[in-house]
């Protein structure tokens, strides 16, 4: 099992706990919501690289997420779109279709400082 975490990224000021989703990206520029995806894909690239992972065919994607306020399940997972392309970009599985990247467990742990917040995203190789 390999695990990395996503930290939120700073752009123009503001902060962003998660990549864009279809569901949040209506509201935001093109330009802002190119910045926020780019700079998420960039550290989870480097973090991914880093693990060695191996290419197989079969993968499983559970996550962790601790923060003050939580995102509901639906948006993390779509938030995690181009997290799961990143995967296929990097030759680790062949396809993003739901037979070769499952969807495993969501967990919510509560933190008291906006600080503290992260993404916890953990890959099994089935």
């Amino acid at each position: 099992m390999y695990s990395f975490n996503l930290y939120p990224v700073t752009i123009k000021g503001k902060r962003y706990r998660l990549p864009t989703n279809l569901n949040t990206s209506r509201y935001y520029h093109w330009s802002i919501k190119t910045k926020i995806d780019d700079a998420f894909i960039g550290d989870a690239w480097i973090e991914i690289t880093a693990l060695h992972i191996p290419r197989c065919d079969k993968i499983k994607l559970s996550f962790e997420e601790h923060a003050c306020h939580f995102a509901d399940d639906d948006n993390i997972i779509s938030s995690m779109k181009k997290i799961k392309d990143l995967f296929v970009k990097m030759n680790i599985i062949p396809d993003d279709d739901h037979t070769q990247c499952q969807m495993g467990e969501i967990v919510h742990i509560k933190e008291m400082h906006r600080k503290d917040e992260y993404l916890k995203i953990k890959i099994e190789i089935i």
